[in-house]
């Protein structure tokens, strides 16, 4: 028996009606050989351009190794293809493939990216129209907290608002418990740093003119907001936030959620605000002078720009490793052992601030490493001065597997002193 279907949506083009249009794809389509045939095709034609080899020195990659990149790859091509670029459509964290995460769109397009912009950079250039028709959901979320500028949620949907959950089940102990993973707001340099690759490997000025640049000045202006001159360290900070290491969300005794100088937030803060500067410095002049009036950019607002790009504060330690966040160094060491297979009682009985983490939940007080730990080699390498001779913390032994690095910043200022005191009323100590 044969079944041929058409599918097709109201939100397709070219037809009049999604029940005609499907009438006539069927009455038109040819038989299941003729089918298969066009079907591998375009296969063969998509995995000609996203095929991927690899050698160890003199030695092709093991068969293992490539088996999953290929997998992978695969996973990417069934979520977005050329079939993507009619539609109004971000990268899900699960893509097409898990209904986890509810088909948000979380920062994963940044590590997707780079794979279609040298393949199909078309389909890159359609997906970042995702973020662009948002901006002003971004920015009605900044001046919701009182801010200029475009803060882009954690977890989008639809119309771009915050779907991010407020609490969160974990698993092991059954309890239902606070979620501020919202606070994550390097999502947004996560769009501009898009938005620059793009334009630099595609060569897109039309793209960078008439949309990217008005999306990363905007993300660039909530940053600089975010950030607050200390007049005792004669450094800026951004305080409140919650970094890619999911493992921490506070410090312990705090009344309130979030984080001081997340490296990674404040380290990609200074690189888009660089990038602001590089943004306009390339825009042909007449749309440089529209763009510059339409967001009512000043010579003062930029130059505050400039001075928050050479006098950031990243919190590095006496021995040159950078802290993940400030007082990091002064939290406890984390006991692998309990989290060891059988997990030990204590594990499990732990108090647990949050709704997530290893087992389920966060791990408050203590010195836990996760996705910084891949995130911060690439800052280092890339910056300059102080950044270049600090050391970064060995991988964690609790990291998730998945977890893929962060590309870095171009000569961030990094400063090498010993942690000042916290940024608000937050404890000194645990």
């Amino acid at each position: 028996m044969e079944k041929i279907v058409a599918v097709v949506t109201s939100r397709d083009v070219a037809l009049s009606h999604p029940g005609t249009a499907a009438t006539e794809e069927v009455a038109g389509a040819p038989g299941f050989d003729a089918l298969l045939e066009t079907h591998e095709l375009a296969w063969h034609q998509l995995w000609r351009r996203f095929r991927l080899d690899l050698t160890d020195g003199d030695s092709p990659a093991t068969v293992p190794t490539l088996r999953t990149l290929r997998l992978s790859i695969f996973h990417v091509l069934q979520t977005v293809s050329p079939h993507t670029l009619d539609l109004d459509a971000g990268i899900p964290a699960r893509g097409m493939h898990g209904e986890a995460y509810r088909g948000h769109v979380f920062w994963d397009e940044l590590f997707v990216f780079p794979l279609l912009t040298l393949r199909i950079p078309g389909l890159a250039r359609a997906l970042l129209h995702y973020r662009v028709r948002r901006l002003n959901a971004a920015r009605r979320a900044a001046r919701g907290l009182g801010h200029r500028g475009a803060m882009f949620p954690w977890q989008s949907g639809s119309d771009g608002r915050e779907e991010s959950q407020q609490i969160h089940l974990n698993p092991l102990s059954g309890r239902w418990l606070p979620d501020v993973s919202h606070l994550q707001r390097h999502v947004g340099l996560a769009v501009a740093y898009n938005i620059w690759q793009y334009y630099q490997a595609a060569g897109d000025l039309e793209f960078l003119a008439e949309h990217g640049a008005e999306v990363l000045l905007e993300v660039a202006r909530f940053f600089a907001g975010l950030a607050r001159h200390d007049p005792a360290m004669d450094r800026f900070r951004i305080g409140g936030v919650m970094g890619p290491d999911e493992y921490s969300t506070r410090y312990p005794g705090a009344a309130e959620p979030g984080l001081d100088d997340n490296a990674c937030t404040n380290v990609m803060a200074v690189w888009t605000l660089r990038r602001a500067a590089d943004v306009l410095s390339v825009l042909p002049p007449l749309q440089r002078t529209e763009l510059v009036e339409q967001l009512g950019l000043t010579p003062a607002e930029l130059l505050r720009w400039n001075d928050i790009t050479r006098r950031m504060y990243v919190p590095i330690a006496e021995d040159g490793v950078i802290s993940q966040f400030h007082g990091y160094r002064d939290l406890a060491e984390l006991d692998l052992d309990d989290y060891r297979p059988p997990l030990r009682r204590s594990a499990t009985a732990r108090p647990d601030p949050g709704g997530r983490g290893p087992l389920g939940g966060r791990l408050p007080g203590v010195q836990a490493g996760g996705r910084p730990d891949a995130v911060l080699p690439a800052l280092g390498r890339r910056a300059a001065g102080p950044a270049r001779r600090a050391r970064l913390p060995p991988p964690s032994r609790l990291d998730p597997p998945h977890d893929r690095p962060l590309p870095g910043p171009d000569r961030a200022r990094l400063d090498p002193e010993r942690a000042r005191p916290r940024l608000g009323a937050r404890p000194s100590t645990p």
